[in-house]
């Protein structure tokens, strides 16, 4: 009986973290650290994207989803006007911020608009989320977001995008939606 029940608690220890991760969790851990703000609050925005907001500053902020841990990245989201905002952000520590250049940011999904026929003809798809990560030199990593993360579309779209720079300067990271 003695080992029988000892079999029940290490089988249980054995599955702490097992299940899906909590995206909204992660996300408000991110915009803590990047707003420097304790108390932050989340609204949403979309399926796993949020605004957060805390000590005068916001955030925006969109997670992956699936049962690995989620990898959450700032984005911007347009006002009701359809201006995009997003916030500063200053780091202390050893990670690097995202890019708050306007101009970087908006050469990149300029260049993303640009090949827009490319990607989804890679996606097979109507509408595509790309993600897209640059370092100070503009040297680009490209992904999809959703269920094509990972796909032989998204090497299709790598592919297709090899020659994408970002200017150099700050690093940076942004979701896209490309679409017709």
């Amino acid at each position: 009986m003695i080992a029988r029940s000892l079999a029940l608690v290490l089988a249980a220890a054995a599955c702490v973290g097992c299940g899906a991760w909590d995206a909204e969790a992660r996300a408000r851990d991110r915009a803590r650290d990047w707003i420097d703000c304790e108390d932050v609050e989340l609204a949403q925005r979309a399926e796993s994207a949020w605004r957060a907001s805390g000590c005068g500053r916001h955030v925006d902020v969109a997670c992956t989803t699936s049962d690995n841990e989620p990898e959450c990245i700032r984005v911007r989201f347009a006002d009701a006007s359809g201006v995009e905002t997003t916030a500063p952000v200053e780091t202390t520590g050893g990670e690097s911020a995202p890019s708050t250049d306007d101009t970087a940011t908006s050469a990149v999904r300029a260049s993303l608009d640009e090949r827009r026929e490319d990607v989804l003809a890679c996606a097979s798809s109507e509408r595509v989320v790309v993600r897209v990560e640059w370092d100070a030199t503009g040297a680009i990593t490209l992904g999809l977001g959703g269920d094509l993360g990972g796909s032989a579309e998204e090497g299709c779209v790598r592919a297709a995008l090899a020659d994408l720079r970002a200017p150099s300067g700050a690093p940076g990271s942004l979701l896209h939606l490309v679409r017709r």
